[in-house]
């Protein structure tokens, strides 16, 4: 029985394969990039409406959610390594989302899996349906996970520059507003509806673990906002201030903290203005590298007809667009370490 299973499913993707043959394979590249993606943006997406639904769903809703903790739970004791790169996810994720970690955490487990279950699809599927030898499949592969994933860490990195840049009007108003409250969650409730969205999270995450919960879950929460921006200085500081304005109450060295901190932050924003934009600008441009090798390619197969398309499925045509693409590869990693130095 398994066994007819198996072959049906063979025969189901030597349908979408016969109609992808149609295409050359680097066509196929760039649409399961694409595919990878957009899948991760649209499950978040799907799984923050359906967080809002009507609560008599909520029951199923918490079962799937004790079996991912159950799950997570296991990897953490057996599987320590997993669970850093689930965690390592799940810190980029925090960035977007109002979750908490441990649900974020959740999300990070339902990517590795779908990724897992593409690869598993490619390898046993795609691999075995088309001509073309096993480790330039794996070569492509690997150059399509590093892209996808370069592009995902340029959006936190654009995300955290825009947080960056949101710090300087947070520290005024939190002070302005200490000065008219003495009371700083008092003080983060009122600068709320003034400050961009990233932040606006953040403060809010903190206000809520404050007002709402003991102080092991508040410094539960603050400790995690630490982990998440952890080479953010000027946040963790902010982190430490709202702690010490809330449990030691508010002074005139707190304030003077809040407005040399701002002074700080600005001066450090103004020089690496600048480096960041050029070093983003041509990251974003090196993205599209793979959409100008598939258009020359088709434009010589175009004009050159027979010849341009035997090279291109030669040896040498692979090898000239996996260099391509390495090169590509290893000047973004260079662009992003400078940038980090």
């Amino acid at each position: 029985m398994l066994k007819n299973i198996m072959e049906k499913i063979h025969i189901f993707f030597n349908r979408i394969i016969t109609f992808y043959s149609k295409f050359s394979f680097t066509d196929v590249f760039i649409f399961f990039m694409i595919l990878i993606s957009t899948f991760i943006f649209l499950y978040i997406i799907y799984d923050l409406i359906k967080s809002r639904r009507n609560k008599s769903k909520f029951r199923v809703i918490r079962r799937k959610e004790n079996k991912l903790k159950k799950l997570l739970e296991i990897i953490e004791i057996k599987h320590k390594r997993l669970y850093k790169i689930i965690n390592f996810i799940s810190y980029k994720i925090c960035i977007y989302n109002k979750s908490s970690l441990d649900k974020n955490r959740e999300y990070s487990l339902i990517i590795l899996i779908s990724i897992t279950a593409i690869l598993f699809i490619l390898v046993f599927f795609v691999l075995p349906s088309i001509n073309l030898i096993w480790y330039v499949f794996l070569g492509y592969m690997i150059i399509a996970i590093f892209f996808i994933s370069a592009f995902l860490y340029f959006l936190y990195l654009n995300a955290i520059a825009n947080f960056d840049k949101a710090l300087p009007k947070t520290f005024k108003l939190i002070n302005s507003r200490l000065i008219i409250t003495h009371n700083i969650i008092d003080s983060i409730k009122a600068s709320l509806k003034d400050l961009d969205k990233g932040i606006h999270r953040e403060l809010f995450r903190m206000a809520d673990a404050l007002d709402k919960n003991t102080k092991a879950t508040a410094d539960k929460v603050f400790k995690e906002q630490r982990a998440i921006y952890k080479n953010n200085q000027y946040f963790i500081l902010l982190t430490y201030l709202i702690e010490q304005a809330y449990y030691k109450g508010i002074t005139k060295e707190l304030k003077k903290e809040f407005e040399n901190i701002t002074e700080e932050i600005l001066m450090e924003i103004e020089h690496k203005r600048d480096i960041q934009s050029i070093s983003r600008m041509i990251i974003f441009f090196s993205f599209f590298v793979p959409v100008l090798l598939v258009g020359f390619e088709k434009f010589n197969i175009e004009v050159l007809g027979d010849y341009a398309a035997n090279f291109y499925s030669s040896p040498e045509g692979l090898t000239l667009k996996i260099g391509v693409l390495l090169s590509t590869m290893i000047f973004i990693m260079a662009i992003l370490l400078l940038e980090k130095i």
